[in-house]
């Protein structure tokens, strides 16, 4: 059954869950359970929900596991929030009727919560402009440039008026988390985030990956800011002149800094650049432990894998229509799938 909730009550709030083909199932259940959670704990039901869809019927997840949904059309009422769960494919998304059905619920007061891809589907419909909005990190650089109105951040989530985005994944259940403190207080969102096991419900500002110079907490502020800037520009990296002047701090003092807490390795981090903007930088700094060099080196290998397929994505956008065609080549979608 598309309904799904238990001992429905008038005075629950609806929410109602709108799926597209290939939605991450974490996602789902991450943002559903805490509900489900609510209800258990309360002494009536909080909420009730529904699965919709473009055109109803089952909707499978990228796990294949197929969810049954009902027509977005055939909904009688607003609900008082709505849910869009999206992932593979979002970004293609295109159907007037749906984005005018969005623009309809915004103007009606409904809260829009887009997890993960979905973000592409608010801002299609335009009403993501002016507004803070975030996605899945590995798909950040696309959005943002293909969106230059909207102020994307890279964190779990946002919430700017009525308008939510997500990352996806467990930052889902952060978000609705803050949308139960935010309706029934910061105690029954604690005891639902105990019901489930959850640690403490992370800030929606808080980072959406743990990376090279961030996992210690000893690292200086200036290295991880440092290590997020090459992750930034990763396809086009910057040199260490660049990010030294980005940072308002002296080249030196950066060397000094990764030296000292990352082992000495500023050189392995822009071999060409490094060397030769200071060729003895590597005197002045002594030598290298070759294993924490080979653990960089490791991550920085795992780093450029990770943001392989956003590259690929964004490499297949700039493709001329006629060779691209819709998945950006043979080639390409070979190796997208």
């Amino acid at each position: 059954m598309a309904d799904t909730a238990d001992s429905p009550s008038e005075r629950a709030r609806e929410v109602a869950f709108f799926l597209l083909q290939r939605f991450n199932m974490l996602t789902l259940a991450a943002a559903l359970e805490p509900l489900r959670a609510a209800n258990y704990l309360a002494s009536a039901p909080l909420y009730r929900w529904r699965h919709l869809s473009p055109t109803g019927g089952p909707v499978s997840a990228s796990n294949g596991i197929a969810v049954e949904t009902m027509p977005f059309t055939d909904l009688d009422r607003p609900p008082g929030l709505l849910v869009l769960v999206a992932s593979w494919g979002a970004d293609h998304f295109h159907d007037a009727e749906v984005f005018a059905w969005l623009r309809r619920l915004e103007r009606q007061g409904v809260e829009l919560m887009a997890l993960e891809m979905a973000v592409h589907i608010l801002a299609r419909a335009g009403l993501l402009a002016g507004r803070k909005a975030t996605t899945h990190w590995s798909w950040m650089p696309g959005f943002a440039e293909k969106y230059p109105r909207i102020e994307a951040v890279e964190q779990l989530y946002a919430v700017d008026g009525k308008v939510m985005t997500c990352a996806g994944g467990s930052a889902a259940l952060d978000l609705m988390l803050d949308a139960i403190t935010r309706e029934h207080g910061a105690r029954l969102a604690a005891e639902v985030a105990d019901q489930v096991l959850c640690p403490p419900a992370r800030p929606g500002d808080a980072p959406q990956r743990r990376t090279l110079g961030t996992a210690a907490e000893e690292a200086h502020p200036d290295v991880r800011a440092a290590v997020a800037l090459m992750e930034a520009h990763i396809a086009e990296p910057l040199t260490m002149p660049e990010i030294a002047r980005d940072l308002s701090l002296s080249q030196r003092r950066l060397e000094r800094l990764f030296h000292r807490h990352m082992g000495g390795i500023a050189g392995a981090l822009q071999p060409a650049s490094a060397a030769a903007a200071c060729p003895g930088a590597a005197k002045q700094h002594g030598p290298v432990d070759p294993r924490r060099l080979g653990r960089l080196r490791l991550q920085l290998d795992d780093l450029f894998l990770r943001r392989l397929p956003c590259l690929l994505r964004q490499a297949a956008e700039r493709l001329p229509p006629g060779l691209a065609g819709r998945r950006g080549g043979p080639v390409v979608a070979g190796i997208l799938r």
